[in-house]
Protein backbone atom coordinates (compact mmCIF):
# COMPACT_ATOMS: atom_id res chain seq x y z
CA UNK A 1 0.00 0.00 0.00
CA UNK A 2 1.39 3.48 -0.74
CA UNK A 3 1.19 6.33 1.62
CA UNK A 4 0.67 3.56 5.09
CA UNK A 5 0.22 5.52 8.20
CA UNK A 6 0.28 4.52 11.33
CA UNK A 7 -2.97 3.53 12.12
CA UNK A 8 -4.05 3.04 16.16
CA UNK A 9 -5.73 -0.51 16.36
CA UNK A 10 -8.61 -0.45 18.97
CA UNK A 11 -9.29 -3.38 20.37
CA UNK A 12 -12.19 -5.45 20.43
CA UNK A 13 -14.30 -4.01 23.80
CA UNK A 14 -15.02 -6.91 25.80
CA UNK A 15 -18.54 -7.51 26.63
CA UNK A 16 -19.07 -7.05 30.73
CA UNK A 17 -22.12 -8.64 32.63
CA UNK A 18 -22.99 -10.97 30.39
CA UNK A 19 -25.32 -13.76 32.06
CA UNK A 20 -23.76 -17.14 31.16
CA UNK A 21 -26.46 -20.23 30.24
CA UNK A 22 -24.85 -21.55 33.77
CA UNK A 23 -26.30 -18.62 35.92
CA UNK A 24 -29.25 -18.47 34.37
CA UNK A 25 -30.68 -22.31 34.60
CA UNK A 26 -29.12 -21.71 38.63
CA UNK A 27 -31.36 -18.58 38.65
CA UNK A 28 -34.31 -20.12 37.00
CA UNK A 29 -34.30 -22.86 39.07
CA UNK A 30 -33.96 -20.63 42.16
CA UNK A 31 -36.74 -18.68 41.65
CA UNK A 32 -38.84 -21.92 40.39
CA UNK A 33 -38.25 -22.97 43.80
CA UNK A 34 -38.85 -19.71 45.75
CA UNK A 35 -41.74 -19.58 44.38
CA UNK A 36 -43.35 -22.80 45.53
CA UNK A 37 -42.05 -22.61 48.75
CA UNK A 38 -43.77 -18.91 49.10
CA UNK A 39 -46.81 -20.45 47.90
CA UNK A 40 -46.99 -23.42 50.68
CA UNK A 41 -46.15 -21.45 53.12
CA UNK A 42 -49.12 -19.04 52.52
CA UNK A 43 -51.55 -22.23 52.39
CA UNK A 44 -50.18 -23.91 55.03
CA UNK A 45 -49.96 -20.94 57.60
CA UNK A 46 -52.69 -18.54 56.18
CA UNK A 47 -54.26 -18.50 59.72
CA UNK A 48 -51.08 -17.97 61.74
CA UNK A 49 -50.13 -14.78 59.33
CA UNK A 50 -53.64 -13.47 59.75
CA UNK A 51 -52.90 -13.54 63.57
CA UNK A 52 -49.28 -12.16 62.81
CA UNK A 53 -50.08 -9.25 61.01
CA UNK A 54 -52.93 -8.65 63.20
CA UNK A 55 -50.78 -8.60 66.45
CA UNK A 56 -48.59 -5.96 64.11
CA UNK A 57 -51.29 -3.24 64.28
CA UNK A 58 -51.36 -3.91 67.92
CA UNK A 59 -48.07 -3.58 68.29
CA UNK A 60 -47.37 -7.00 70.19
CA UNK A 61 -44.32 -8.34 69.54
CA UNK A 62 -43.66 -9.32 65.47
CA UNK A 63 -41.96 -13.11 66.92
CA UNK A 64 -43.88 -14.16 69.64
CA UNK A 65 -45.09 -17.56 67.26
CA UNK A 66 -41.71 -19.57 65.81
CA UNK A 67 -43.41 -20.48 62.72
CA UNK A 68 -45.05 -16.62 62.10
CA UNK A 69 -41.20 -15.83 62.67
CA UNK A 70 -39.93 -18.24 59.76
CA UNK A 71 -42.88 -17.13 57.38
CA UNK A 72 -41.75 -13.49 57.87
CA UNK A 73 -38.13 -14.06 57.55
CA UNK A 74 -38.90 -16.38 54.62
CA UNK A 75 -41.04 -13.65 53.12
CA UNK A 76 -37.93 -10.86 53.98
CA UNK A 77 -35.18 -13.04 51.65
CA UNK A 78 -37.67 -13.82 49.06
CA UNK A 79 -37.90 -9.55 48.43
CA UNK A 80 -34.05 -9.20 49.00
CA UNK A 81 -33.81 -12.21 46.08
CA UNK A 82 -36.03 -10.72 43.84
CA UNK A 83 -34.46 -7.18 44.06
CA UNK A 84 -30.97 -8.51 42.97
CA UNK A 85 -32.29 -10.73 40.22
CA UNK A 86 -34.10 -7.48 39.15
CA UNK A 87 -30.90 -5.31 38.92
CA UNK A 88 -28.84 -7.98 37.57
CA UNK A 89 -30.90 -8.47 34.56
CA UNK A 90 -31.64 -4.56 34.33
CA UNK A 91 -27.72 -4.03 34.48
CA UNK A 92 -26.77 -7.08 32.35
CA UNK A 93 -29.29 -5.96 29.23
CA UNK A 94 -28.82 -1.94 29.87
CA UNK A 95 -28.33 -0.55 26.69
CA UNK A 96 -28.32 -3.18 24.51
CA UNK A 97 -31.82 -2.89 22.47
CA UNK A 98 -32.81 -6.50 20.00
CA UNK A 99 -33.23 -4.45 16.68
CA UNK A 100 -36.02 -7.78 16.34
CA UNK A 101 -38.22 -6.23 18.80
CA UNK A 102 -38.38 -2.77 17.50
CA UNK A 103 -41.21 -1.40 15.69
CA UNK A 104 -41.16 -1.52 11.73
CA UNK A 105 -40.83 2.43 11.59
CA UNK A 106 -38.14 2.03 14.28
CA UNK A 107 -36.22 0.13 11.90
CA UNK A 108 -36.42 2.22 9.14
CA UNK A 109 -35.34 5.00 10.99
CA UNK A 110 -32.05 3.29 12.12
CA UNK A 111 -31.73 1.40 8.91
CA UNK A 112 -32.57 -2.68 10.01
CA UNK A 113 -35.55 -1.85 6.29
CA UNK A 114 -34.48 -5.25 4.38
CA UNK A 115 -35.92 -3.99 1.08
CA UNK A 116 -36.14 -6.29 -2.05
CA UNK A 117 -32.99 -8.23 -2.68
CA UNK A 118 -29.98 -6.78 -1.78
CA UNK A 119 -31.09 -4.84 0.87
CA UNK A 120 -30.01 -5.02 4.58
CA UNK A 121 -30.36 -7.73 6.76
CA UNK A 122 -29.91 -7.31 10.40
CA UNK A 123 -27.75 -10.31 11.91
CA UNK A 124 -26.56 -8.71 15.49
CA UNK A 125 -28.30 -11.17 17.47
CA UNK A 126 -27.15 -14.10 16.02
CA UNK A 127 -23.87 -12.75 15.82
CA UNK A 128 -23.85 -11.78 19.85
CA UNK A 129 -24.61 -15.71 20.79
CA UNK A 130 -21.86 -17.15 18.02
CA UNK A 131 -19.44 -14.82 19.62
CA UNK A 132 -19.03 -13.34 15.49
CA UNK A 133 -16.74 -10.02 15.25
CA UNK A 134 -17.39 -7.22 13.76
CA UNK A 135 -17.15 -8.54 10.73
CA UNK A 136 -18.04 -11.76 10.55
CA UNK A 137 -19.11 -12.46 6.56
CA UNK A 138 -15.79 -10.48 5.44
CA UNK A 139 -13.82 -12.43 7.78
CA UNK A 140 -15.56 -15.84 6.46
CA UNK A 141 -13.97 -14.72 2.78
CA UNK A 142 -10.55 -14.77 4.19
CA UNK A 143 -10.90 -18.26 5.00
CA UNK A 144 -12.92 -19.23 2.01
CA UNK A 145 -10.39 -17.11 -0.52
CA UNK A 146 -7.35 -19.41 1.45
CA UNK A 147 -8.24 -22.02 -0.87
CA UNK A 148 -9.56 -19.97 -3.59
CA UNK A 149 -8.06 -20.58 -7.47
CA UNK A 150 -9.49 -18.46 -10.26
CA UNK A 151 -10.08 -20.81 -13.05
CA UNK A 152 -7.86 -20.02 -16.62
CA UNK A 153 -9.48 -18.29 -19.52
CA UNK A 154 -11.01 -20.38 -22.58
CA UNK A 155 -7.77 -20.21 -25.29
CA UNK A 156 -8.55 -18.71 -28.90
CA UNK A 157 -11.57 -16.92 -27.81
CA UNK A 158 -12.74 -13.60 -29.35
CA UNK A 159 -14.93 -11.21 -29.13
CA UNK A 160 -16.85 -11.78 -32.04
CA UNK A 161 -17.30 -15.44 -30.74
CA UNK A 162 -17.99 -14.12 -27.02
CA UNK A 163 -20.69 -12.08 -28.41
CA UNK A 164 -22.65 -14.70 -30.53
CA UNK A 165 -22.21 -17.54 -27.94
CA UNK A 166 -23.76 -14.87 -25.06
CA UNK A 167 -26.60 -14.63 -27.63
CA UNK A 168 -27.09 -18.07 -28.10
CA UNK A 169 -26.70 -18.96 -24.30
CA UNK A 170 -29.60 -15.89 -23.57
CA UNK A 171 -31.85 -18.35 -25.45
CA UNK A 172 -31.73 -20.96 -23.53
CA UNK A 173 -33.13 -19.10 -20.65
CA UNK A 174 -36.08 -17.81 -22.87
CA UNK A 175 -34.50 -14.13 -23.73
CA UNK A 176 -34.19 -13.19 -26.76
CA UNK A 177 -31.40 -9.97 -28.07
CA UNK A 178 -30.86 -8.23 -31.13
CA UNK A 179 -26.93 -8.74 -31.85
CA UNK A 180 -26.40 -5.23 -32.14
CA UNK A 181 -27.62 -4.86 -28.19
CA UNK A 182 -25.03 -7.45 -27.53
CA UNK A 183 -22.11 -6.06 -29.06
CA UNK A 184 -22.95 -2.92 -27.32
CA UNK A 185 -23.26 -4.39 -23.79
CA UNK A 186 -19.99 -6.26 -24.46
CA UNK A 187 -18.29 -3.19 -26.11
CA UNK A 188 -19.51 -0.45 -23.24
CA UNK A 189 -17.72 -3.28 -20.42
CA UNK A 190 -14.09 -2.14 -22.05
CA UNK A 191 -15.15 1.52 -21.64
CA UNK A 192 -15.85 2.55 -18.19
CA UNK A 193 -17.42 0.41 -14.64
CA UNK A 194 -20.66 1.65 -15.05
CA UNK A 195 -23.23 0.82 -17.26
CA UNK A 196 -26.73 1.91 -17.71
CA UNK A 197 -29.74 0.04 -19.56
CA UNK A 198 -32.69 2.12 -19.85
CA UNK A 199 -36.19 1.77 -21.24
CA UNK A 200 -39.17 0.68 -20.94
CA UNK A 201 -40.32 -2.01 -18.30
CA UNK A 202 -40.15 -5.65 -19.48
CA UNK A 203 -37.91 -5.33 -22.31
CA UNK A 204 -35.43 -7.96 -20.41
CA UNK A 205 -32.67 -5.11 -18.79
CA UNK A 206 -32.28 -6.88 -15.76
CA UNK A 207 -31.89 -10.06 -17.44
CA UNK A 208 -29.70 -9.09 -19.55
CA UNK A 209 -26.90 -8.25 -16.68
CA UNK A 210 -28.38 -11.34 -14.75
CA UNK A 211 -27.75 -13.97 -17.36
CA UNK A 212 -24.44 -11.94 -18.30
CA UNK A 213 -22.85 -13.68 -14.87
CA UNK A 214 -24.22 -16.80 -15.51
CA UNK A 215 -22.75 -16.67 -19.34
CA UNK A 216 -19.54 -16.16 -17.57
CA UNK A 217 -19.76 -18.63 -14.92
CA UNK A 218 -20.03 -16.13 -11.96
CA UNK A 219 -23.51 -15.44 -11.17
CA UNK A 220 -24.16 -11.44 -10.76
CA UNK A 221 -25.66 -9.52 -7.35
CA UNK A 222 -28.76 -8.19 -7.92
CA UNK A 223 -29.47 -4.88 -5.32
CA UNK A 224 -32.51 -3.53 -5.09
CA UNK A 225 -32.42 0.51 -4.64
CA UNK A 226 -34.47 1.00 -1.92
CA UNK A 227 -36.62 4.99 -2.81
CA UNK A 228 -35.01 6.09 1.01
CA UNK A 229 -31.14 5.83 -0.23
CA UNK A 230 -29.03 8.76 0.38
CA UNK A 231 -25.07 7.35 0.63
CA UNK A 232 -23.00 4.72 0.41
CA UNK A 233 -24.01 3.44 3.67
CA UNK A 234 -26.94 2.00 2.36
CA UNK A 235 -25.15 0.13 -0.32
CA UNK A 236 -22.21 -1.50 1.93
CA UNK A 237 -24.21 -1.46 5.60
CA UNK A 238 -23.35 0.19 8.81
CA UNK A 239 -21.80 0.03 12.16
CA UNK A 240 -24.47 -0.71 15.11
CA UNK A 241 -23.16 0.97 18.33
CA UNK A 242 -25.70 -1.07 20.38
CA UNK A 243 -24.10 -4.20 19.85
CA UNK A 244 -20.93 -3.14 18.38
CA UNK A 245 -21.05 -5.09 15.02
CA UNK A 246 -21.35 -4.01 11.60
CA UNK A 247 -23.93 -5.17 9.26
CA UNK A 248 -22.68 -6.12 6.23
CA UNK A 249 -24.38 -6.10 3.24
CA UNK A 250 -24.15 -8.63 0.22
CA UNK A 251 -22.33 -6.05 -1.90
CA UNK A 252 -19.87 -5.63 0.33
CA UNK A 253 -19.05 -9.09 0.58
CA UNK A 254 -18.74 -9.06 -2.62
CA UNK A 255 -16.70 -6.34 -3.47
CA UNK A 256 -14.35 -7.79 -0.56
CA UNK A 257 -14.42 -11.43 -2.31
CA UNK A 258 -13.31 -9.49 -5.86
CA UNK A 259 -10.51 -8.21 -4.29
CA UNK A 260 -9.27 -11.69 -4.19
CA UNK A 261 -10.17 -13.08 -7.45
CA UNK A 262 -9.66 -12.35 -10.61
CA UNK A 263 -12.59 -12.97 -12.36
CA UNK A 264 -15.49 -10.78 -13.41
CA UNK A 265 -18.16 -9.84 -11.57
CA UNK A 266 -21.27 -7.77 -12.13
CA UNK A 267 -23.41 -5.95 -9.60
CA UNK A 268 -27.28 -5.28 -10.75
CA UNK A 269 -28.45 -2.33 -9.52
CA UNK A 270 -32.18 -2.92 -10.09
CA UNK A 271 -34.02 0.64 -10.57
CA UNK A 272 -31.38 2.65 -10.01
CA UNK A 273 -33.14 5.55 -10.10
CA UNK A 274 -35.65 4.83 -7.95
CA UNK A 275 -33.43 6.95 -5.86
CA UNK A 276 -30.87 9.74 -6.46
CA UNK A 277 -28.30 8.37 -8.13
CA UNK A 278 -25.89 10.77 -7.40
CA UNK A 279 -26.50 10.54 -3.30
CA UNK A 280 -26.27 7.76 -2.50
CA UNK A 281 -23.89 6.18 -5.39
CA UNK A 282 -21.50 9.55 -5.03
CA UNK A 283 -18.27 8.08 -3.62
CA UNK A 284 -17.96 5.22 -6.23
CA UNK A 285 -18.66 7.66 -9.37
CA UNK A 286 -15.47 9.73 -7.96
CA UNK A 287 -13.42 6.96 -6.74
CA UNK A 288 -13.46 4.89 -10.17
CA UNK A 289 -12.88 8.19 -12.40
CA UNK A 290 -9.51 7.60 -10.78
CA UNK A 291 -6.41 6.53 -12.88
CA UNK A 292 -4.41 4.61 -9.92
CA UNK A 293 -6.30 1.94 -8.76
CA UNK A 294 -4.82 1.34 -4.98
CA UNK A 295 -6.35 5.09 -4.82
CA UNK A 296 -9.76 3.61 -5.36
CA UNK A 297 -11.34 3.31 -1.74
CA UNK A 298 -14.17 3.32 -0.20
CA UNK A 299 -14.95 3.91 3.75
CA UNK A 300 -16.49 1.48 5.51
CA UNK A 301 -15.62 2.33 9.19
CA UNK A 302 -13.69 5.10 10.99
CA UNK A 303 -11.24 2.90 13.03
CA UNK A 304 -9.57 -0.35 12.59
CA UNK A 305 -9.55 -3.57 15.17
CA UNK A 306 -7.57 -6.18 15.61
CA UNK A 307 -9.76 -8.62 14.39
CA UNK A 308 -10.89 -6.72 11.14
CA UNK A 309 -10.51 -8.83 7.92
CA UNK A 310 -6.74 -9.11 5.98
CA UNK A 311 -7.84 -6.33 3.11
CA UNK A 312 -10.00 -4.11 4.96
CA UNK A 313 -6.90 -0.71 4.98
CA UNK A 314 -7.60 1.78 7.63
CA UNK A 315 -11.32 1.23 7.76
CA UNK A 316 -11.55 1.28 3.87
CA UNK A 317 -12.12 -1.27 0.93
CA UNK A 318 -11.07 -1.21 -2.63
CA UNK A 319 -13.31 -1.20 -5.27
CA UNK A 320 -11.79 -3.79 -7.36
CA UNK A 321 -10.84 -3.45 -10.81
CA UNK A 322 -12.85 -6.65 -11.94
CA UNK A 323 -15.96 -5.45 -10.70
CA UNK A 324 -18.80 -3.48 -13.14
CA UNK A 325 -21.82 -1.89 -12.01
CA UNK A 326 -25.16 -2.05 -14.25
CA UNK A 327 -28.16 -0.21 -13.48
CA UNK A 328 -31.60 -0.55 -14.78
CA UNK A 329 -33.75 2.53 -15.32
CA UNK A 330 -37.06 2.52 -16.08
CA UNK A 331 -38.82 5.88 -17.70
CA UNK A 332 -41.33 5.77 -16.29
CA UNK A 333 -43.83 8.46 -13.28
CA UNK A 334 -41.83 6.34 -10.24
CA UNK A 335 -38.25 6.94 -10.98
CA UNK A 336 -36.19 10.34 -10.89
CA UNK A 337 -34.11 11.55 -13.62
CA UNK A 338 -30.62 10.36 -13.77
CA UNK A 339 -28.12 13.67 -14.00
CA UNK A 340 -25.45 14.78 -16.73
CA UNK A 341 -23.03 13.78 -13.96
CA UNK A 342 -24.20 10.30 -14.08
CA UNK A 343 -24.87 9.85 -17.43
CA UNK A 344 -21.20 11.38 -18.91
CA UNK A 345 -19.66 8.68 -16.49
CA UNK A 346 -21.42 5.71 -17.46
CA UNK A 347 -22.22 3.88 -20.91
CA UNK A 348 -25.88 3.68 -21.70
CA UNK A 349 -27.80 0.92 -23.70
CA UNK A 350 -31.06 1.63 -24.88
CA UNK A 351 -34.01 -1.09 -24.64
CA UNK A 352 -37.37 0.09 -25.62
CA UNK A 353 -38.74 -3.02 -27.29
CA UNK A 354 -38.05 -6.95 -27.17
CA UNK A 355 -36.47 -8.62 -29.77
CA UNK A 356 -37.77 -10.87 -31.83
CA UNK A 357 -37.43 -14.93 -31.05
CA UNK A 358 -35.10 -16.88 -33.46
CA UNK A 359 -33.35 -20.02 -33.80
CA UNK A 360 -30.21 -19.71 -32.20
CA UNK A 361 -27.05 -21.84 -33.39
CA UNK A 362 -26.88 -24.34 -30.30
CA UNK A 363 -23.44 -25.66 -31.34
CA UNK A 364 -22.55 -22.32 -30.07
CA UNK A 365 -24.36 -21.60 -26.84
CA UNK A 366 -21.94 -22.88 -24.41
CA UNK A 367 -21.04 -20.53 -21.37
CA UNK A 368 -17.12 -19.16 -21.25
CA UNK A 369 -14.60 -19.36 -18.92
CA UNK A 370 -12.99 -15.61 -18.86
CA UNK A 371 -11.07 -13.45 -16.56
CA UNK A 372 -11.00 -10.37 -15.82
CA UNK A 373 -6.88 -9.96 -17.51
CA UNK A 374 -7.93 -11.93 -20.42
CA UNK A 375 -10.96 -9.75 -21.56
CA UNK A 376 -8.42 -6.77 -20.70
CA UNK A 377 -6.43 -8.59 -22.64
CA UNK A 378 -8.91 -8.65 -25.80
CA UNK A 379 -9.96 -5.01 -25.64
CA UNK A 380 -6.54 -3.84 -25.65
CA UNK A 381 -5.80 -6.22 -28.76
CA UNK A 382 -8.94 -5.05 -30.36
CA UNK A 383 -7.91 -0.92 -29.84
CA UNK A 384 -4.62 -1.35 -31.41
CA UNK A 385 -6.02 -3.80 -34.51
CA UNK A 386 -9.22 -1.69 -34.87
CA UNK A 387 -8.39 1.87 -34.00
CA UNK A 388 -11.09 4.60 -35.16
CA UNK A 389 -10.46 5.73 -38.73
CA UNK A 390 -8.51 9.38 -38.47
CA UNK A 391 -11.62 10.20 -41.03
CA UNK A 392 -13.82 9.73 -38.50
CA UNK A 393 -12.45 11.66 -35.96
CA UNK A 394 -12.39 14.67 -38.38
CA UNK A 395 -16.13 14.21 -38.56
CA UNK A 396 -16.58 13.93 -35.19
CA UNK A 397 -14.87 17.08 -34.52
CA UNK A 398 -17.26 18.91 -37.52
CA UNK A 399 -20.09 17.73 -35.98
CA UNK A 400 -18.73 19.00 -32.57
CA UNK A 401 -18.50 22.61 -33.99
CA UNK A 402 -21.65 22.32 -35.34
CA UNK A 403 -23.31 21.48 -32.07
CA UNK A 404 -21.34 23.94 -30.49
CA UNK A 405 -22.47 26.90 -32.55
CA UNK A 406 -26.06 25.67 -32.85
CA UNK A 407 -27.18 24.17 -29.64
CA UNK A 408 -24.44 25.01 -26.84
CA UNK A 409 -23.20 21.21 -26.10
CA UNK A 410 -19.55 19.34 -26.96
CA UNK A 411 -18.56 16.10 -26.59
CA UNK A 412 -16.37 16.82 -23.77
CA UNK A 413 -13.22 14.96 -23.11
CA UNK A 414 -14.16 12.15 -21.13
CA UNK A 415 -16.52 11.47 -23.93
CA UNK A 416 -14.12 11.38 -26.53
CA UNK A 417 -11.84 9.22 -24.97
CA UNK A 418 -14.97 7.08 -24.38
CA UNK A 419 -15.17 6.93 -27.65
CA UNK A 420 -11.77 5.88 -28.52
CA UNK A 421 -12.11 3.28 -26.56
CA UNK A 422 -16.13 2.17 -27.58
CA UNK A 423 -15.62 2.10 -31.30
CA UNK A 424 -12.63 -0.43 -32.39
CA UNK A 425 -14.09 -2.80 -29.26
CA UNK A 426 -17.71 -2.81 -31.12
CA UNK A 427 -15.80 -3.60 -34.31
CA UNK A 428 -13.99 -6.38 -32.97
CA UNK A 429 -17.65 -7.99 -31.61
CA UNK A 430 -18.48 -8.20 -35.53
CA UNK A 431 -20.14 -4.59 -35.73
CA UNK A 432 -19.19 -1.66 -38.35
CA UNK A 433 -17.29 1.32 -37.46
CA UNK A 434 -20.18 3.89 -37.88
CA UNK A 435 -22.51 1.39 -36.18
CA UNK A 436 -20.66 2.31 -33.79
CA UNK A 437 -20.60 5.66 -33.63
CA UNK A 438 -24.08 6.22 -34.61
CA UNK A 439 -24.73 4.47 -31.49
CA UNK A 440 -22.85 6.48 -28.69
CA UNK A 441 -23.68 9.92 -30.48
CA UNK A 442 -27.10 9.19 -30.10
CA UNK A 443 -26.97 7.94 -26.22
CA UNK A 444 -24.52 10.40 -25.11
CA UNK A 445 -24.39 13.50 -27.06
CA UNK A 446 -27.79 14.05 -28.25
CA UNK A 447 -29.48 12.65 -25.32
CA UNK A 448 -28.85 15.71 -23.75
CA UNK A 449 -31.13 17.97 -25.86
CA UNK A 450 -33.59 16.38 -24.01
CA UNK A 451 -33.07 19.49 -21.76
CA UNK A 452 -33.86 22.00 -24.70
CA UNK A 453 -36.91 23.76 -25.73
CA UNK A 454 -39.04 21.25 -27.52
CA UNK A 455 -40.26 24.13 -29.57
CA UNK A 456 -36.21 24.61 -30.47
CA UNK A 457 -35.77 21.31 -31.20
CA UNK A 458 -38.66 21.00 -33.70
CA UNK A 459 -37.37 23.85 -35.62
CA UNK A 460 -33.84 22.71 -35.94
CA UNK A 461 -34.18 18.85 -36.04
CA UNK A 462 -34.50 19.16 -39.75
CA UNK A 463 -31.07 21.16 -40.35
CA UNK A 464 -29.45 18.90 -37.79
CA UNK A 465 -30.51 15.57 -39.82
CA UNK A 466 -29.43 16.94 -42.96
CA UNK A 467 -26.21 18.04 -41.28
CA UNK A 468 -25.26 14.04 -39.84
CA UNK A 469 -26.28 13.24 -43.60
CA UNK A 470 -23.52 15.76 -44.86
CA UNK A 471 -20.84 14.88 -42.64
CA UNK A 472 -20.92 10.94 -42.13
CA UNK A 473 -22.86 9.68 -45.48
CA UNK A 474 -26.59 9.68 -45.98
CA UNK A 475 -28.87 7.27 -43.91
CA UNK A 476 -25.39 6.49 -42.60
CA UNK A 477 -26.96 7.49 -38.60
CA UNK A 478 -30.35 5.97 -38.15
CA UNK A 479 -30.17 5.93 -34.44
CA UNK A 480 -29.27 9.52 -34.22
CA UNK A 481 -32.30 10.05 -36.50
CA UNK A 482 -34.67 8.35 -34.12
CA UNK A 483 -33.39 9.65 -31.00
CA UNK A 484 -34.24 13.30 -32.71
CA UNK A 485 -37.92 11.82 -33.74
CA UNK A 486 -38.13 10.72 -30.05
CA UNK A 487 -37.40 13.95 -28.84
CA UNK A 488 -39.36 16.05 -31.34
CA UNK A 489 -42.72 13.82 -29.64
CA UNK A 490 -41.96 13.34 -26.41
Amino acid sequence: MKNKEKVKVRKRPKQKNRMTPGIRTVFILMLIFAIVLLSGLVVYVNGILENTFTSLLRGDAIFSDPIASIVVICLALMVVFLSFFIIYILTTNKGKLDPENESSSVKVKRGYASGKGGGRHDSSVAQRKQGRNRFYKLNEVDDKMKKYATPEAEKGLTLEEMCERFRNFATTRGLYYDISVIRSFIASLSVTRLIIMQGISGTGKTSLACVFGEFIENKSTVVSVQPFWKESSDLLGYFNEFTNTFNETELLRVIYEANYSKEIYVTVLDEMNIARVEYYFADFLSKLELPDIESRRIAVVSDRWEDDPVLLYNGSVQLPPNMWYIGTANNDDSTLAISDKVYDRAMIIDLNMRAKPFEPDRERSASVAINYGAFELMAKQARDTYAISERTLEAIGELDTYLIEKLKITFGNRIMEQIKRYVPVYIACGGKELDAVDGIIAKKILRKLESKNPMFLKSISGELSDKLDEIFGKDTMPVCKDCLERLIFA
